[in-house]
């Protein structure tokens, strides 16, 4: 039953990705849900393919997505939409977003789904199948010492001024092959699962923004703590994924940060 649940995912987000290229070619409509978080004609549309197609195919279903056109319900099954992950970048026409979405029974993620319509790469993970990119088996890096890691971050919309990330960003760079900062936190776990990235961290993500990544990572080998090293929670304040082999070591030095910078959200 986890597979079928896949295979609707897959046919829905490439649905929802078809829209997304369209709109890419065009000159973008804007507009603001706060001082720097955007929200495009693309996103809206994308995001009633997604719902209206849940719907149609598990209408008893759960649907939390980021624009607010789900819908709650009693069913154990919960979905996690992001029609578009990496707005800002789409609307600079920086071809680096995504359409994410995530199921939930329970407490478990069972399958999830992250597509880039301008690659055209599918990631997509089935708890207990494994993940795959394309149709091909997905697995972490190997790398097993920070020193020799690619990371990847981000910093929310909202608040830049008051996010304790710089601290983080600062040390990991010094310590690493270096810290990359995309503005898809989707693409970004999928990055780790495909071993393209062996590290990425941030803080206040949303339940859509990580829900189907966090499958891929574990599908593909990877381990997701927070910063204490506890399981991650979806919608947590902090997020910690890796290769597994590094999380220890990248543990640590986010601990040795929040100890010495008093803002550091570690001791909530």
């Amino acid at each position: 039953m986890t597979k079928n649940y896949l295979d609707a995912a897959t046919e829905i987000a490439l649905e929802a990705g078809k829209i997304l290229r369209e709109e890419f070619d065009r000159p973008p409509s804007i507009s603001y849900k706060g001082e720097a978080d955007l929200v495009t004609q693309a996103d809206k549309r994308s995001e009633r393919c997604i719902v209206e197609r849940l719907t149609r195919y598990f209408p008893d279903h759960g649907i939390v997505a980021e624009e607010g056109t789900g819908h709650d319900t009693a069913s154990e099954f919960r979905w996690f939409v992001d029609p578009l992950d990496g707005t800002t970048n789409f609307a600079h026409g920086y071809p680096c977003f995504s359409v994410s979405m995530g199921l939930a029974q329970g407490d478990t993620l069972i399958a999830g789904v992250v597509y880039n319509p301008y690659y055209n790469e599918l990631f997509a993970a089935a708890r207990g199948h494994g993940a795959t990119l394309n149709g091909k088996p997905l697995r972490v890096s190997k790398v097993d010492k920070l020193a020799a890691s690619l990371l990847c971050t981000g910093f929310p919309a909202h608040k830049r001024v008051a996010s304790p990330n710089i601290h983080y960003y600062w040390d990991f760079t010094l310590r690493s092959h270096g810290v990359r900062r995309d503005g898809s936190a989707a693409l970004d776990l999928a990055g780790v699962a495909a071993g393209r990235f062996d590290v990425f961290w941030e803080f206040g993500l949303n339940k859509w923004d990580v829900a189907a990544g966090v499958l891929l990572v574990e599908e593909a080998g990877g381990k997701i703590t927070d910063f204490a090293d506890k399981p991650y929670q979806l919608g947590g304040p902090m997020i910690l994924a890796s290769n597994g082999l590094v999380h220890e070591e990248t543990r640590q030095v986010a601990y040795e940060v929040s100890q010495r910078d008093p803002s550091a959200p570690l001791r909530r």
